[in-house]
């Protein structure tokens, strides 16, 4: 009996010197390359949807949808408009007629026999109005005629705009930076011209300033 329990525990000394010797030998050769162990896979987070009994299968998690490739970035506000105008206005006793212009931007000179001139602070932007009698009774076509005549030889410019009416004529022209505005009323027994000029770095402005005197003036 003694010699039974010798043997089982010289069988089990050896089984135990052999396992530390094959773990001893795989510790080493791991380190030097031979031998790689096998590293645990990280654990993706999941959802699990519960069901009556409270168990679930596993659901991958949810990832955010990409955005379109032709997604555009979100335009910013346009910019508010600009303050509106207060307008006064000149009126030609002899002839009738009258004239609106901005009061902030345009500033009446001296009233002369033919008309009335305006200019802004800075003397880059002009608008002169004249008037007369149509004692040759010329007409609208003949004054056009002889008018672009004058702007395309005498003093050559861009035409921009021309437009023959049945009471007159509209001109746009372009000289350099600075653009011009004509408008010609006339009648049998007079006539009128309005007139404009600025820099083309103004155009925004009075642009629409023009439009909003010459629409008035041509009633």
């Amino acid at each position: 009996m003694a010699d039974s329990s010798n043997k089982l525990a010289t069988t089990i000394g050896a089984v135990a010197a052999l396992l530390t010797a094959v773990t001893g030998l795989i510790v080493i050769l791991n380190k030097i390359g031979v031998v790689k162990t096998t590293e645990t896979p990280a654990i993706v987070a999941t959802e699990h949807a519960a069901d009556a009994g409270g168990r679930g299968d596993p659901v991958p998690a949810k990832l955010p949808e990409p955005k379109p490739a032709d997604a555009k970035p979100a335009q910013p506000d346009p910019p508010p408009p600009p303050p509106e105008l207060e307008y006064a206005s000149y009126y030609n006793a002899k002839y009738g007629y009258a004239v609106v212009y901005p009061k902030a931007l345009l500033f009446p000179e001296k009233e002369a026999a033919y008309g009335q001139r305006f200019k802004s602070l800075d003397g880059k932007v002009m608008m002169s109005v004249i008037s007369g009698d149509n004692t040759s009774h010329d007409t609208p076509a003949n004054s056009y005629a002889e008018t672009m005549h004058t702007l395309t030889t005498v003093t050559p410019v861009t035409i921009v705009r021309q437009l023959l009416e049945p009471r007159g004529y509209a001109i746009d022209t372009k000289n350099g930076p600075r653009l011009s505005h004509m408008k010609l009323v006339m009648s049998d027994k007079y006539y009128r011209l309005l007139s404009m000029e600025y820099d083309d770095s103004d155009r925004t402005v009075f642009e629409p300033v023009w439009t909003h005197i010459v629409t008035a003036f041509e009633k």
